[in-house]
């Protein structure tokens, strides 16, 4: 597992890829929160296409989006497995993946609004914690750097039952090779070059 504590600078975003998978598929069954950062756009779309094509067909993969004006990360999984019976079983072998935090940083604050929707994504996370025991798969959060920056002060009880925090960071190179397409599989290839895989510190 690769935890926060042991992410250092030198880190690649291959090896942290490849760590995100492992845990991924080591963590079947059981409810794992893994945190991955990276800047929204067309790299981090890549690396969530990329893992959801390696682990199909033998781990099913879902997404969801979180509601922009009451971020409930356990009520948006409370309405996917609803409406996915496969989900209901124990046996289940799936991975879900959770976008829509980096939209609350644009959203403007109503003057209705108690507080912002990027300060409520906090409060959803710290206290419904344990709510998330009813979602034995593991679940990918993708924030960006400076959530991720923020998310153990402003949710701590959230934070402390983390699994694994994985950093990747995209550049101007990205966008052209990132993903590329094998002539003998003919199933995606992610290329990470050396010149642009150092992990985002935090």
């Amino acid at each position: 597992m690769l935890d926060d504590a042991e992410v250092q600078n030198g880190i690649t975003n291959e090896e942290s890829y490849e760590s995100l998978v492992a845990v991924i598929e080591a963590s079947q069954g059981i409810l794992s929160l893994l945190i991955a950062s990276c800047e929204p756009g067309s790299f981090q779309e890549q690396l969530i296409e990329h893992y959801e094509s390696e682990l199909a067909p033998e781990i099913h993969c879902y997404r969801v989006r979180l509601n922009q004006s009451e971020p409930s990360l356990t009520a948006a999984l409370r309405q996917l497995v609803q409406g996915k019976p496969e989900l209901q079983s124990s046996k289940a072998s799936v991975v879900i993946t959770v976008t829509g935090i980096a939209d609350l940083l644009t959203m403007p604050v109503r003057e209705t609004d108690e507080k912002s929707a990027f300060a409520k994504i906090f409060g959803f996370l710290q206290w419904t914690r344990e709510g998330l025991r009813a979602f034995p798969y593991p679940i990918v959060l993708w924030v960006t750097p400076k959530i991720l920056r923020q998310i153990s002060m402003a949710a701590p009880d959230f934070w402390s039952w983390r699994n694994g925090v994985f950093r990747c960071t995209p550049t101007e190179v990205e966008n052209a090779n990132a993903v590329s397409t094998s002539v003998n599989e003919g199933t995606p290839q992610l290329i990470l070059p050396e010149q642009f895989s150092r992990l985002m510190s935090c």
